[in-house]
């Protein structure tokens, strides 16, 4: 159920109207089929964007519920959605949430995510559970190919690489979020299938705790991160991220930007490929550079009638004059440099404590590595991966804790 008001918080009472409906009928349904029919999924949205966020009323209210904006189809939307959960780990910010939180907030230790408050931490971790799930939006993986109608929704081929594909697998099964695909199903290449196939993955993302992921890790300066999930029965499932240190994208636009106005498509709305919200700046760039037909955007810089800050337009076609508007600016792709052949930047090496994930220091644990599907082996103390994690990839394990000492039965 949709809220896009901007009165966030009179939704309470719509939602909980209609969740005790479901509820109501759902109990009807059982009783009338003997205790077979299923149960309804209830996915109250948008309560979750003001501070204090409400997670406690959400999960009193319904089954799931989207705390982020639109996942869009690009790597930077992806990451802003990790960035965005991981706020306030491994450390959050003391003291009381400010009165005015929208967002960012300016401290006299400079500019503070709302989220990243310890008391907005907290609650993010302790509400997810069986029945309650955190919604990150869409899966992006095997977007690619994708059919010339798909790109005329709006639809980006190649919008992750193989290594990125992982990281938001491994990373919506860390979360326990729902794993929800955007993708033409007849045409999901096999890289991608195996990804969303994955029963090791899959068994961590459904597991009976339903706990959600804690950033244990976090290396601002080469984008390593560690994240940890407990699982039934004692395992715990790490993530090891590498989010920086990526080479540049083959196909890297320079842009022509205009303040205050934009160049407009042949044809008026009719030249506009896709109109939405990008979400920032960057992502409307990946959008645009993804796509051969799109030759700029409308970006705007301020909430306006039309829509929020950072939506606008992809243009196509020809430049059929300028529009002077001060909440907009433009972009206008030019000709792309002549390619390098640049070497891409060694990946990371990512180790960890296995008392920073909660083992004692001298117990043995087992390590397999869950994307492919192997044993790492048994280590003690300390896990180092055999091998560096690429850039924009994940190492995603599962620790089991090793008995020393073993007897024949």
């Amino acid at each position: 159920m949709d809220g896009c008001s901007p009165i966030h918080r009179t939704l309470n009472t719509s939602y909980a109207v209609i969740g005790a409906q479901l509820r109501n009928a759902t109990a009807r349904r059982q009783r009338a089929a003997g205790g077979t029919a299923q149960p309804v999924v209830f996915n109250p949205s948008c309560l979750s964007f003001n501070y204090p966020r409400q997670f406690r009323e959400l999960a009193a209210i319904g089954n799931m519920w989207r705390f982020t904006h639109d996942n869009v189809d690009s790597w930077a939307s992806v990451t802003s959605i990790i960035d965005n959960l991981g706020a306030g780990m491994p450390e959050c910010h003391a003291g009381p949430l400010p009165s005015n939180c929208t967002g960012w907030h300016y401290s006299a230790e400079g500019m503070v995510p709302c989220e990243a408050y310890c008391r907005e931490r907290n609650a993010l971790l302790s509400v997810p559970g069986p029945g309650n799930w955190l919604d990150l939006d869409q899966l992006l993986l095997g977007n690619t190919p994708c059919n010339v109608a798909a790109r005329s929704n709006g639809m980006h081929c190649d919008a992750l690489s193989a290594d990125e594909e992982a990281t938001q697998m491994a990373m919506w099964a860390m979360a326990s979020a729902p794993l929800l695909m955007s993708n033409d199903l007849a045409a999901v290449p096999d890289a991608s299938r195996a990804l969303l196939q994955n029963r090791e993955m899959l068994a961590v993302q459904a597991d009976q705790l339903g706990r959600m992921a804690n950033r244990f890790h976090l290396n601002r300066t080469s984008g390593a991160q560690g994240w940890k999930k407990e699982l039934l029965g004692g395992d715990v499932a790490v993530a090891l991220l590498n989010l920086g240190n990526a080479p540049p994208p083959p196909d890297t636009c320079l842009w022509n930007h205009s303040i205050g106005g934009y160049v407009e498509a042949c044809g008026g709305a009719a030249g506009n490929l896709w109109c939405g919200d990008f979400g920032s700046v960057q992502a409307a760039k990946d959008r645009c550079c993804a796509d051969a037909a799109c030759t700029g955007f409308s970006l705007a810089t301020v909430a306006v009638p039309s829509g929020p800050a950072w939506h606008g337009c992809e243009k196509q076609g020809g430049a059929c004059g300028f529009t002077r508007n001060n909440a907009f600016d433009g972009y206008q792709k030019l000709e792309p440099p002549p390619p390098t052949a640049a070497a891409p930047p060694p990946g990371l090496r990512i180790g960890f404590d296995f008392s920073d994930v909660g083992f004692a220091p001298d117990t043995l644990v087992r390590v397999r590595d869950l994307i492919k599907g192997e044993d790492a082996g048994v280590f003690s103390g300390r896990f180092e991966p055999s091998a560096a994690v690429p850039p924009h990839g994940t190492l995603m394990l599962k620790l089991t804790y090793e008995p020393m000492y073993k007897t024949e039965l």
